[in-house]
């Protein structure tokens, strides 16, 4: 048994309050924007960022939705990492640590409400960062990009260009002041920063050392976010929606049935009984649901964190049901703008070098090792489900049970989800022990060349091009010894690069998709059937980025690091005040502070310039 079991059924209704009005039918709204703490980033840092919500009048003290998603996606278009946050009285903040083996480019941020991707306006925040390669020595005056390219082939969303703010002073509304002895700055010392402004004002403080900084942004500022959210038109939404009040999963059930002569009708089912079991870090908990009269369920999760499990099966076996989970609800990738890919094209500013690096390209000839994006963190539990909602209809697949020749389904599948090229060659290694590391060649248990594994025996998946674990496991140095054998290929499973027995090309893989071995197997099985589905459902994120730099209680004669400063949540008291302290780095002379919130009538709090 694991953990505390705790049956529930009617009780679930207490984990969350549900809204008894319909907030679309009244015109409700929903924006959200991001202060972030740099306008631009290397990797192995941290995106800091705090998240203002508000609805269509611009408070965010009156918001309903208390459940934010903030995503990274990566230059090519696919998602990276999804976090959630608790909206607490319209804010909220978090980080995402910039991992080195994410490789630099053009990175986009969004964050968005459920409420807010349902109504089909383009309400939610998006941003795109520069990512540079790591500095060398701690010397920030050269910044290295690849010049990867976006892909949105498929539902491409065109958005308006972001206003760039140029302005490199304060902001119009909602006055704040930020002064400071400037004799602190001779040498390496703490510095006190007084600021000043409207009473009991919630704000975010960054400051940067200005030599290592550019002062704008590629964005709107918050007085330029509430004014457009105010003429926006909040116009209501074309279905009933209902804002999250709590994590919760959505989704539905349904049938399919073939007339003769007649193509496939996939119906929604009501009134099927679901029995549902949440595997959590310490609880169990069991329940059960139905679906309403549109075949469609859902659960109140509450407020937890942590990973979760979530397993729904169907209490009618005696016909096959389909069980889809509405997890993959968020934005269209978008594409780059034009300010956005002039980023790409600079040489030379403020003292500053750049210098763009075309990526490595798979050229198609089975030959080439390296893409330009190098590791992708992923589980069997989330590519499976993925398989299931958007390639199990391609190739027919709707059969029970686990079948030997559905891992050619899973492999495209994962391609296809992660922007990787058709026609490269592609090898799974079933790992021996625990994953190293992404810097590390792992050791193999099962080289598999073919569609010889189960699903069931996996759960981990780490997928790479780097040139290291692709050169350890050429066709020469690590001949293929473990397969299906007899198993029958199919054409378009040759045209993805996959090889069998026979048909080995020389050479390197491009991509080694790695997978750990499932430690707990009898709690998730089976992965595939067509009466269940288990799902990851992610609790809240907390906030554990690396504070080097931001938050030193020292400095030494050798630091370099950027970020002085940040504090995403800072309220000024009854007069207006408030004192930060911070220690500057080795060699900062000035610096950029950049501050940005609300007050509780919904009017913007601002302040950025070099002091």
């Amino acid at each position: 048994m694991v953990g505390k079991r705790i049956f529930l059924s009617s009780l679930l209704t207490f984990l969350c309050l549900s809204v008894k009005a319909d907030k679309s039918s009244a015109g409700y709204c929903e924006f959200v924007h991001l202060h972030l703490d740099s306008p631009e980033y290397f990797l192995g840092e941290d995106i800091r960022f705090a998240a203002t919500v508000v609805n269509g009048a611009g408070v965010c003290s009156d918001v309903e939705s208390k459940v934010l998603y903030v995503d990274i996606l990566a230059p090519e278009g696919y998602v990276l990492s999804t976090q959630k946050y608790k909206i607490e009285r319209g804010r909220c903040h978090g980080c995402i640590p910039l991992q080195p083996s994410w490789l630099s480019g053009l990175y986009e941020l969004r964050a968005y409400t459920r409420y807010m991707v349902k109504q089909d306006v383009k309400n939610y925040f998006t941003r795109v960062v520069p990512v540079y390669e790591e500095p060398q020595g701690g010397d920030y005056s050269k910044r290295v990009i690849l010049g990867r390219k976006r892909n949105i082939t498929f539902n491409p969303q065109t958005m308006p260009e972001p206003h760039a703010d140029t302005t490199g002073g304060m902001m119009s509304v909602g006055m704040l002041t930020v002064d400071y002895d400037t004799t602190r700055l001779a040498q390496p010392n703490l510095v006190v920063l007084k600021l000043k402004g409207h009473p009991n004002s919630r704000l975010s403080l960054s400051v940067t050392d200005a030599k290592e900084s550019e002062i704008a942004g590629c964005g709107d500022n918050m007085a330029d976010f509430l004014a457009s959210v105010r003429a926006a038109d909040c116009a209501p939404a074309s279905r009933k929606i209902i804002p999250e009040k709590c994590l919760s999963v959505y989704g539905r059930v349904t049938a399919t049935s073939k007339k003769f002569l007649k193509d496939p009708v996939e119906r929604h089912l009501p009134g099927v009984k679901l029995a549902s079991v949440l595997y959590g870090e310490t609880d169990t908990l069991y329940f059960g649901t139905a679906t309403d009269s549109l075949g469609e369920f859902s659960l109140k999760l509450g407020d937890t964190g942590g990973n979760l499990l979530l397993r729904y099966n169907t209490q009618n076996d005696s016909k096959p049901l389909h069980i889809t989970v509405d997890k993959w609800f968020a934005p269209t990738p978008r594409a780059y703008t034009e300010t956005e890919q002039a980023i790409l094209r600079r040489k030379v500013a403020n003292g500053i070098s750049y210098e763009t690096k075309e990526p490595v390209k798979a050229r198609g000839d089975r030959y080439v090792v390296g893409l330009s994006h190098s590791c992708i963190h992923t589980s069997m539990t989330d590519e499976v489900e993925w398989m299931r909602a958007f390639v199990a209809k391609d190739f027919g697949f709707r059969r029970a049970g686990i079948k030997y020749g559905d891992t050619s389904n899973l492999i495209f599948s994962m391609l296809r989800r992660w922007g990787y090229p058709a026609g490269i060659p592609v090898r799974i290694v079933s790992v021996d022990g625990a994953y190293p590391g992404d810097n590390a060649v792992p050791k193999a248990r099962h080289v598999y060349d073919g569609f010889g594994f189960n699903f069931e025996n996996y759960d981990e998946i780490v997928i790479r091009t780097d040139s290291a674990i692709c050169n350890a496991y050429g066709y020469d140095e690590v001949p293929q010894y473990k397969h299906m054998s007899g198993y029958s290929m199919n054409s378009w499973s040759w045209d993805i690069g996959i090889n069998v027995r026979g048909r080995r090309p020389l050479g390197k893989p491009s991509i080694v998709i790695c997978m750990m071995p499932r430690k707990d197997k009898g709690k998730f099985t089976p992965l595939l059937s067509t009466n269940s589905v288990s799902i990851n459902v992610p609790g809240y994120s907390t906030d554990r980025c690396d504070r080097t730099g931001a938050g030193k209680t020292d400095v030494d004669d050798d630091s370099h690091y950027r970020q002085l400063y940040w504090n995403p949540n800072i309220t000024l008291d009854a007069n207006g005040e408030a004192t930060v302290e911070f220690y500057n780095n080795s060699s900062c002379k000035q610096f950029v502070v950049s501050a940005e919130g609300i007050t509780e009538d919904g009017q913007a709090v601002g302040y950025k310039a070099n002091k």
